[in-house]
């Protein structure tokens, strides 16, 4: 072979070998480029797997979240005050000679509400809207508190033996207010309002909870 063509031949070896070269290497460097694309790939989605498992993490401490919230029942109370106004009649001894008498009280009435601590009576559960809490309306807790503010008697300047009794009648009529003071439509959105932010900072607080979701209140 003459050595032309052995140089032609070596040259022509050497150009294809280096281009070969190339190509694995720019091939090499898109599979590196590609494992990293997918390795990045993979890291976000489990970031957004954990993500996304945060927004629904809470169900997973409902159950520990009713148990939370029956434990604290006791604390979690309302106080409800009114402004009244009562007005008697005190019978006169003489009537010939002196008409029955009008008092009118104006007192303030302090009333405590509260739910039972009862596991049973409440259920927390996830709804398609959030979270329901569903549980008897609240009761009154213990005796109503008056306080009397003013009174008047038209014709009497002193408070008499029989305005006082009028008086201490109050508590007692003030507890037969309270049932319908419970169901005042503020009193329940107060009451519901309490088990709401308890539940919610109860959850929140709990680990891997990005997102509570909103919170009602159903009164059985």
């Amino acid at each position: 072979m003459e050595t032309g063509t052995l140089v032609a031949f070596a040259v022509f070896f050497f150009t294809a070998l280096s281009m070969y070269v190339v190509l694995e290497y720019r091939r090499f460097g898109k599979h590196q480029e590609t494992e990293a694309n997918a390795a990045r790939a993979l890291g976000e989605a489990v970031a957004t797997r954990k993500e996304l498992q945060g927004y629904t993490k809470y169900t997973e401490h409902l159950a520990a979240g009713k148990h939370a919230l029956v434990e604290q029942l006791g604390t979690l109370l309302v106080r409800v005050e009114r402004d009244n106004f009562h007005t008697d009649v005190i019978p006169s001894a003489d009537p010939k000679k002196q008409p029955d008498a009008t008092i009118i009280v104006r007192y303030r009435v302090e009333y405590v509400f509260g739910f039972a601590a009862v596991a049973d009576a409440m259920e927390v559960a996830a709804t398609a809207s959030g979270i329901e809490i569903r549980t008897p309306k609240p009761k009154l807790m213990g005796t109503p508190a008056v306080r009397p503010l003013a009174h008047d008697t038209p014709g009497k300047a002193a408070l008499s033996a029989e305005q006082m009794a009028v008086i201490r009648k109050l508590p007692a009529l003030s507890a037969t207010q309270a049932t319908a003071t419970a169901l005042d439509e503020a009193t329940l959105a107060l009451c519901a309002k309490r088990l709401i932010d308890f539940l919610h900072a109860y959850l929140t607080k709990q680990p891997g909870v990005k997102h509570v979701p909103a919170i009602s209140v159903t009164y059985l």
